[in-house]
């Protein structure tokens, strides 16, 4: 059942991402869009708590009173989805996936082997890194473009280097904000916490780069493609605050992978959710093949 469920969170954030590039479009902000969606992703956690009838005042004490540097998991979190949503036109539905998840497999595998965090340690196998090898051919048969539309943009290096370090910060996140549960002792109780801290991070940065106006509120509290963002954004989150203090960071990730990849290639194959549509190739196929092969054998 774990399983499945670390699955299915990979074809939520398939689906958040282009909702998340919509939404910055239409507060014509990415930071603004990003700082939105961590406003409604904590209206809906505390919704959560109050029907649930958890002591959410005891909640913020133990998390505020000794939650220490897990606090910081919000934080990175709401680094993670402003990067995607300013990254997501320019990388693409597929390689705004690729590169962030590339950085959660080589940081998840990183605080496995070291144990890092309260992440489960793991020993350094061989097959391990006939995986990354893996792992790096799939990613060049996927992103590499012969040629590109006149208009289409090109990232590079440096954007890439950012995608790469927002899917590391994912992963901090998640074991941060497991970390966190362990203290509250309750998951959706630390995911409040956690979008909390990131709507705090998000306003300075909002108030600092004058990306908030006088309609940023209003268009975003009655927006439905802001609410569908913030949901699938929500329960990713938790579901990452779940599983990755049960199955590792490594594991948890690798099968959030095989959801987001598919339903990433889904997305781009058939233009869903206003992306641009583009056939996903023959090439483009055999390298998430080789993706997800290497995330089986990194964790093996």
């Amino acid at each position: 059942m774990f399983y499945l469920i670390g699955i299915l969170s990979g074809l939520m954030l398939a689906v958040q991402n282009p909702y998340n590039s919509n939404f910055g479009k239409q507060l014509a902000s990415p930071i603004a869009g990003g700082f939105m969606v961590y406003v409604l992703g904590t209206i809906e956690f505390l919704l959560l708590l109050l029907i649930t009838r958890a002591n959410v005042a005891g909640i913020l004490s133990l998390g505020f009173g000794h939650g220490n540097i897990w606090l910081l998991g919000g934080v990175m979190g709401a680094a993670f989805i402003t990067s995607i949503i300013i990254l997501f036109p320019i990388l693409g539905p597929i390689n705004a996936v690729i590169y962030p998840t590339l950085g959660q497999i080589f940081s998840g595998l990183i605080y496995d082997w070291t144990g890092a965090f309260g992440s489960h340690q793991v020993p350094v196998k061989v097959i391990a890194i006939i995986g990354l090898v893996l792992l790096l051919a799939g990613v060049f048969l996927t992103s590499y473009e012969k040629s590109l539309p006149t208009n289409a943009p090109k990232a590079n290096i440096w954007q890439i280097i950012w995608a790469l370090i927002a899917g590391a910060l994912s992963t901090t996140q998640g074991l941060f904000n497991g970390q966190l549960s362990a203290i509250v002792k309750n998951a959706s109780g630390a995911s409040f916490i956690a979008f909390l801290m990131g709507t705090v991070f998000l306003l300075i940065v909002v108030i600092i780069t004058k990306s908030l106006h006088k309609n940023t509120l209003p268009t975003g509290l009655t927006s439905f493609t802001g609410w569908v963002a913030s949901t699938l954004g929500a329960a990713y989150v938790l579901i990452m605050t779940i599983l990755m203090p049960t199955l590792g960071a490594g594991l948890t990730i690798g099968l959030s992978l095989v959801g987001v990849m598919v339903g990433s290639a889904l997305v781009e194959q058939f233009g869903l959710f206003g992306v641009i549509k583009k056939c996903v190739t023959i090439r483009k196929i055999i390298g998430i093949l080789l993706f997800i092969c290497g995330v089986v054998l990194t964790k093996m």
